[in-house]
């Protein structure tokens, strides 16, 4: 039988623990020196970047010695990233200086445009994030580096798809964003339908003429993303009403579809609607969720017809619709007649329903201080 010495293990201990102490010291230090070592590079881009910004203010032109540094020197993604930094302080002391001396950079970003896109997606998405934030739009595009960024949204990573997209977006051109998302699309390439519709608010160019194009390509996409698309329009402020009525009552889009263009009209009233509206909460046949989100979007459409159709839809055999048509009705101005019809239900569910969702809008209102 092996019998361990004490005193051994005791020893194992104590250099274990030594080592840990070493390691730490080490390590503190080293984190130290890099960081000091990060911060005198900094400064010296900042210095040389400056140097550059005031020789553009005096009418001269960039240093070529300036450009073959920064085309050697940013081959390394810690170099970009310390050339970022500089760029997004110097831009807070003068923000339109560095722009134009960005703008004169400018073949040196459209040679990492192409060079990052050699590299793997996560350097790709980097400098496709970088020039959304820090490039001067506002001053000219680019078409050389519009065309290196548009293959960057055909690859396999979504961080890289995304801030492609962003950078069109930021870039303000209809067309590119029209064309990328069609890419995209046709390559069956995944982009979570929220983040679409919200992405797309963040176009900084016309917006009409976005959304007048997105609607002339609206049959060339996929389902997912015309749902994306409605939503987007929803938000927009940009009146397609009679287009997207149309595209309703033609019985020729995905449910998806119809269900997006319902909510549209929940935000965006539109009266040539609300028979179609009423029509579905008066079928018993229709699919169920038609008639669910009309109970959640109606109440932008307030009168008796409305309000008569969503009393008769608390006592449906459907939870969600009883839910939406109670929540509705809370919304609404009930006359003395319709607290009566609500009053008469026979229906246990219904009227179960109404007392705590009635009830969960008198709490709120007393929340936020409204007299109820």
């Amino acid at each position: 039988m092996m019998v361990f010495n004490p005193t051994v293990i005791i020893y194992i201990y104590i250099y274990i623990i030594v080592s840990l102490i070493v390691f730490d010291i080490f390590y503190t230090l080293n984190d130290k020196v890099q960081a000091k070592k990060g911060k005198r590079k900094l400064y010296k881009y900042k210095e040389s970047i400056q140097v550059q910004i005031d020789k553009i203010g005096n009418g001269e032109v960039i240093d070529k010695e300036h450009l073959r540094n920064l085309y050697w020197k940013l081959r390394g993604i810690n170099n970009l990233l310390t050339y970022q930094e500089a760029i997004r302080q110097l831009k807070l002391i003068d923000c339109e200086k560095v722009d134009k001396y960005l703008i004169m950079c400018s073949p040196v970003l459209q040679f990492f445009a192409h060079f990052y896109g050699q590299k793997d997606s996560i350097y790709k998405a980097f400098f496709a994030a970088f020039l959304s934030k820090y490039y001067p739009f506002h001053l000219g595009g680019n078409s050389i580096i519009d065309e290196a960024i548009m293959k960057y949204v055909e690859y396999n990573s979504i961080y890289c798809r995304e801030n492609a997209m962003l950078y069109f977006y930021e870039r303000g051109s209809s067309n590119l964003v029209v064309t990328a998302l069609k890419k995209i699309d046709e390559a069956g390439l995944y982009y979570n339908r929220k983040l679409l519709s919200n992405d797309l608010l963040k176009f900084k160019g016309d917006k009409k003429k976005l959304a007048k194009q997105l609607f002339e390509e609206f049959d060339s996409f996929s389902v997912s993303f015309q749902v994306s698309i409605v939503n987007y329009l929803r938000f927009s402020s940009i009146d397609l009403n009679d287009s997207l009525f149309q595209i309703l009552i033609s019985k020729s889009y995905d449910k998806e579809v119809n269900l997006a263009i319902i909510r549209y009209f929940g935000k965006n009233v539109y009266s040539k609607i609300l028979p179609y509206l009423l029509t579905i909460l008066k079928m018993d046949d229709i699919d169920v969720e038609y008639k669910i989100i009309v109970c959640q979007i109606i109440s932008a459409y307030d009168c008796k017809d409305v309000r008569d159709a969503l009393i008769t839809c608390v006592s449906s055999s459907n939870w969600y619709v009883r839910k939406n048509a109670a929540s509705s009705l809370a919304k609404m101005k009930l006359t003395v007649s319709d607290k009566e019809k609500l009053l008469g239900i026979k229906d246990n569910y219904g009227k179960q329903m109404l007392k705590y969702t009635f009830k969960a809008v008198i709490n709120k209102n007393k929340k936020k201080g409204e007299v109820v």
